[in-house]
């Protein structure tokens, strides 16, 4: 096994390309000069990239004023704050078996009468 790649292709003998690719070559070449850039890959002078910038934001501008006609714009609505009061129990409210009547949510009241139910102790 060659591991001296170098020494091998120097080996190889070249030939000149033919008559045929250097036309093709040539008619190519001539073909990429003779045809107009495309608009979107020209380059854009940074002056027009800024002018552009600018009329954009005073189109914007002048449909804002469009839009709202000169007037404020529409008040902020309030804020909602929810206050939570945490109170002691004398009891463990993890333990929905043991909940008093009298401050039970409905959905413990209902689990307490299914499980008497389904106990068979009503």
């Amino acid at each position: 096994m060659n591991h001296n790649e170098e020494e091998l292709l120097r080996t190889i003998p070249l030939q000149a390309p033919s008559s045929a690719l250097d036309d093709r070559m040539e008619k190519l070449l001539a073909a990429e000069r003779i045809q107009p850039r495309r608009l979107l890959t020209r380059p854009v002078p940074a002056w027009q990239l800024a002018a552009a910038c600018a009329a954009c934001a005073a189109g914007a501008f002048f449909a804002g004023a469009l839009v709202y006609g000169g007037k404020a714009a529409p008040p902020t609505r309030d804020e909602i704050r929810y206050v939570i009061q945490v109170e002691q129990r004398t009891f463990d409210v993890f333990d929905w078996t043991k909940y008093p009547k009298k401050s039970a949510p409905l959905s413990v009241l209902k689990a307490q009468r299914a499980a008497k139910e389904a106990s068979g102790s009503i």
